[in-house]
């Protein structure tokens, strides 16, 4: 867990020093569908230049609803980088068709020791009036301990700050 905490403070550092270089944005957002399954999340990200971001993304199960799959790991964490391929509309904000790449800990359990796994993502960024943004994504994170794949899609909405 602590290589994990090492890694996204040296990421988040060479984004946000690339950010005071290009201007770039620093993207806030949570995924709409979660919260109502008891699973509050955030996730922050820095825009590098036009194509390319890196990001921080946090989860814990809160209260169990039962609506939440039984697959639902008790907490997540991850960071990693974003390229956007194609973009449909003129902005300087990281827009458009995207894949990812990450790679974080999950606790199946919260007294079990975290399990080391790599994400990888694909989606749509659509920026509004230049603050706002709608991102749905497909993902699926694979644990490195064997267990079977975790396949999840998100809507994430935040701001652009």
């Amino acid at each position: 867990m602590r290589a994990l905490a090492v890694v996204s403070f040296l990421i988040l550092g060479f984004a946000t020093a690339g950010r005071a270089e290009t201007g770039a944005a620093l993207h806030l957002a949570t995924d709409v569908i979660k919260p109502a399954l008891g699973v509050p999340n955030l996730e922050l990200e820095v825009q590098l230049d036009r194509h390319m971001t890196a990001h921080v993304y946090g989860e814990m199960m809160a209260f169990d609803t039962g609506l939440a799959p039984k697959t639902q790991p008790d907490a997540f964490a991850r960071a990693g980088f974003r390229y956007f391929l194609w973009d449909f509309m003129e902005t300087t904000r990281a827009s458009g068709i995207y894949g990812g790449l990450g790679g974080g800990a999950l606790f199946t359990k919260l007294a079990d020791r975290p399990t080391a796994a790599v994400t990888v993502e694909a989606g749509y960024k659509l920026v509004l009036f230049e603050t706002l943004q709608v991102m749905p994504r497909v993902l699926a994170t694979v644990p490195l301990d064997g267990q079977e794949p975790l396949p999840g899609f998100e809507l994430m909405i935040g701001a652009i700050l």
